[in-house]
């Protein structure tokens, strides 16, 4: 480390070592001011991976807080109070790309309801109890 004395005392601080600081200090002051993705209270989220683990919670209802950059939601073994889900289930969440709702109890889907993830690759409803009803159909935007 090269550091020059400016007056007696007194160094300079590494250019490396300001910049860290001031990431430091900004990630301080955005969680502090409410700016960062909040975690449901029951549930797990990896920020780094954008993953959200919300499997076998007792959740009763899918959360309200889920991040909006959430690339995979983990869901899992609730047991939902509601048997219907709709859009606006998934409407703050239009990064979702992996979604799990295998063993939640659900019965059926409004037409829409995945109709803003345009970027879902997986989504896995297994172990539910959907039923087809006819004259209705799933849209999917692509």
């Amino acid at each position: 480390m090269n550091c020059r004395f400016l007056k007696p005392g007194k160094m300079r601080l590494p250019t490396s070592v300001v910049v860290l600081r001031m990431l430091l200090s900004l990630i301080y002051f955005r969680r502090a001011a409410g700016l960062t993705p909040a975690c449901p209270k029951t549930c797990f989220c990896n920020a780094h991976s954008r993953i959200v683990y919300c499997s076998r919670r007792g959740l009763t209802a899918i959360p309200d807080a889920i991040p909006g950059d959430t690339l995979q939601l983990n869901l899992n073994a609730n047991v939902f109070r509601s048997s219907t889900i709709g859009r606006r289930n998934f409407s703050a969440n239009v990064a979702l790309q992996h979604l799990y709702m295998s063993d939640c109890g659900l019965e059926s889907l409004e037409v829409d309801t995945f109709l803003d993830l345009v970027d879902l690759r997986w989504l896995d409803l297994s172990n539910n109890r959907l039923q087809v009803r006819h004259g209705y159909t799933v849209k999917y935007s692509r």
